[in-house]
């Protein structure tokens, strides 16, 4: 879907790729040779999540030697073109992943086709315009059509910012959350890992939806809400911490927050 505009492209081509919703990609993207991935939680407040976080690939040399890799990075990737360094892109990029709303810096999961794509049509143009900065097109599928956006007035990556400088409207959130998505995509990873515990817990659904709904309301770590929601899960059926430790690798820190929230009634 996405290959007649990836053709047309003359510029450099780049693409964003979701390592939690397309973990099979960077590896394959290395087998094939790929080089200048660049992982955009390397700053230091994200740096412990690099490995869960959004990477940037330079992709133009590999799709030309192996086309027949464009139906897996176009399935959920982000793809765009610049004519910038791609030291100066990833700076780009990096600075959007933390935004101001409603007074609070939060996460901005704009490397997710499902939060990106309603988000740009939310946009004004001149908002589109400071969001894209040195990016002169982009293209996503979403919701089985090939979305694309220019931008006509590229601007320079401005290195001079210190901390969080994009501002989120509710207006530009309200299109982008559903509840009963992230049930469905949480559920799945939690099935992925905690297979024994999600069979054990007949009202897993039901726990996993309270668990967003209440980690929403505490502002807790996006990071945190499946850490959070096993210890829900647990709790109600007596399962060791240890194995959810062990099966979902979490780090000494992370098996101490779980252990202290089963441990609350």
């Amino acid at each position: 879907m996405l290959t007649p505009w990836i053709e047309q492209q003359p510029q450099d081509l780049y693409v964003l790729i979701n390592t939690l919703s397309q973990p099979h990609l960077l590896p394959l993207f290395y087998q094939y040779a790929g080089d200048h991935a660049v992982p955009l939680f390397e700053r230091a407040e994200l740096v412990e999540h690099k490995q869960q976080g959004p990477w940037l690939l330079a992709c133009s040399p590999l799709l030309q030697q192996h086309p027949e890799l464009m139906a897996e990075f176009s399935a959920g990737g982000i793809f765009f073109t610049s004519g910038d360094d791609v030291n100066d892109i990833s700076a780009h990029l990096q600075s959007l992943l933390l935004a101001i709303y409603e007074g609070e810096v939060v996460l901005f999961r704009y490397y997710d086709v499902r939060v990106l794509a309603p988000f740009l049509q939310s946009l004004i143009p001149m908002e589109q315009q400071n969001f894209l900065g040195p990016i002169h097109t982009m293209a996503m599928v979403h919701d089985n059509a090939c979305i694309s956006v220019s931008n006509p007035r590229v601007s320079s990556v401005n290195l001079a910012r210190r901390g969080p400088w994009w501002r989120l409207t509710p207006a530009q959130l309200a299109s982008q959350y559903q509840l009963k998505r992230h049930v469905y995509t949480l559920e799945r990873q939690l099935w992925q890992q905690l297979h024994p515990l999600m069979c054990l817990q007949p009202d897993r659904s039901t726990i996993i939806e309270s668990a967003i709904i209440s980690a929403t309301a505490q502002h807790m770590d996006e990071f945190d809400t499946p850490i959070w929601a096993a210890a829900q899960l647990g709790k109600g059926v007596n399962y060791p911490p240890d194995k959810i430790v062990q099966a979902m690798k979490l780090t000494q820190q992370e098996g101490l927050m779980l252990a202290r929230w089963m441990e609350t009634r």
